[in-house]
């Protein structure tokens, strides 16, 4: 069991984290259209969705700028292998899909209103073959 986000996000207090990881897939088809097979992993990603209220303006995500990766503190907390090794050949992997390519933001915005704090939310998106 697990309460609350595990790590503290440096610029951000962290309200929410998201991970969403996807492999999508192509499918074969028998003589009679039905599918009998299908490939994957020529186009997996994983996206990361932070979001909460700014706490340093110059620090961390924040500053975070199109084209340029960004390191989350909790980008490891969403891994499904079994990182001790086991019984599994993908350690390090988010449900098989290797973490080697970099976090690249997506989309940022941010939000300030009257009456509360200044709010931040990115989104980024890695793909194993770009670093």
């Amino acid at each position: 069991m697990q309460k609350g986000v595990e790590n503290a996000e440096t610029g951000i207090k962290v309200e929410s984290v998201e991970w969403t990881i996807d492999d999508p897939k192509e499918y074969s088809f028998d003589r009679f259209g039905g599918h009998d097979g299908f490939a994957h992993n020529f186009n997996p990603s994983i996206t990361i969705s932070v979001s909460g209220e700014i706490s340093d303006e110059n620090a961390g995500l924040p500053i975070s700028q199109y084209g340029t990766a960004v390191t989350f503190a909790n980008r490891n907390n969403a891994k499904l292998t079994d990182l001790i090794g086991g019984d599994s050949t993908a350690d390090n992997a988010f449900a098989g899909v290797t973490d080697s390519g970099g976090f690249y933001p997506e989309s940022i915005s941010f939000s300030e209103s009257r009456d509360g704090f200044r709010t931040m939310s990115i989104t980024c998106i890695s793909h194993p073959a770009i670093s």
